[in-house]
């Protein structure tokens, strides 16, 4: 994994077996840039003369700016997308249970501990990529694959640590990962009643996230996160209510706002989320043990 972009990360040294390349949304703009094509641009980056790269679900200009990369360097280009087949039979907050085919393979159906549309396209290009692997002469047996998407753990994303009332933490930071965790509550039937506990750092688009999730927020406590980039919580509890959201509240800490958002949510049948940043979502993972 790159650390920040692709084309200057220190992991671009390596020649791999297989790059691979997942949904591209706008962050970092300071370094990357401020539109899709450029953002595209440098992750393609990773992209090394005639090895296999694997494209994940992709907005259409940056999946045209990869190709272009690809051809240049006459790499072959695996659109997961394209290539990738899934069907979900049992979708919920603790993870779904699905089925995927790909040219190379079918696994039998396998109990994925990930909630998510987005965890889905992720699994996809897993499996394409060990295709890839495979086909460079590293082969991994279908049992492997399945015991690797079964055994598999994700902490600070879409992650599940209680259940009375649930409580998931996700680390989604911008409009793009904010609109991606709406859409995983909504594959999970939550479309409603959402408890949200929020802080970000300053530099990121708080506006444009909120708004993404206000649809789905019924009440919202505001908390600084452990950072010296922290916005305040007063002055997040302010975008909270510019972004659509009516019933807001300050708090000195996470703690607080824990402790109030699980009464809200466990008197209301309600689910807690806890997002705006890594570092929330980190201390968060702390305060539950998980």
């Amino acid at each position: 994994e790159t650390g920040l972009g692709g084309r200057w990360d220190a992991t671009n040294v390596v020649t791999p077996l297989v790059s691979v390349i997942t949904r591209i949304g706008l962050d970092h703009c300071a370094w990357l840039g401020h539109t899709l094509t450029s953002v595209a641009a440098e992750k393609a980056g990773i992209i090394k003369s005639g090895r296999p790269v694997v494209c994940a679900a992709m907005p259409d200009k940056a999946r045209a700016v990869i190709e272009s990369v690809a051809a240049d360097k006459r790499s072959p280009l695996v659109d997961v997308a394209g290539t990738a087949d899934v069907r979900v039979s049992k979708s919920g907050l603790d993870g779904q249970t699905l089925k995927i085919s790909t040219p190379a393979r079918q696994l039998p159906p396998l109990r994925l501990p990930l909630a998510g549309a987005f965890q889905i396209e992720n699994a996809c290009a897993a499996v394409s990529a060990l295709d890839s692997v495979a086909a460079c002469g590293l082969d991994v047996p279908d049992a492997a694959c399945v015991k690797g998407l079964e055994q598999v753990c994700w902490p600070g994303r879409f992650q599940l640590v209680a259940e009375k009332p649930p409580v998931v933490v996700d680390g989604a930071h911008n409009p793009d990962g904010a609109r991606a965790l709406r859409l995983a509550l909504k594959g999970c039937g939550i479309k409603s009643g959402v408890a949200l506990v929020a802080g970000f750092c300053g530099d990121k688009d708080i506006l444009g996230h909120l708004r993404e999730l206000a649809p789905v927020v019924k009440r919202a406590w505001a908390v600084a996160i452990p950072n010296a980039r922290s916005v305040t919580a007063g002055e997040t509890s302010g975008v909270m209510r510019a972004a659509g959201i009516g019933q807001v509240s300050a708090c000195g800490s996470l703690a607080q706002g824990l402790d109030e958002a699980r009464a809200w949510a466990g008197d209301r049948g309600g689910v807690v989320v806890v997002c705006g940043s890594l570092f929330l979502a980190g201390e968060a993972l702390l305060a539950f043990g998980a």
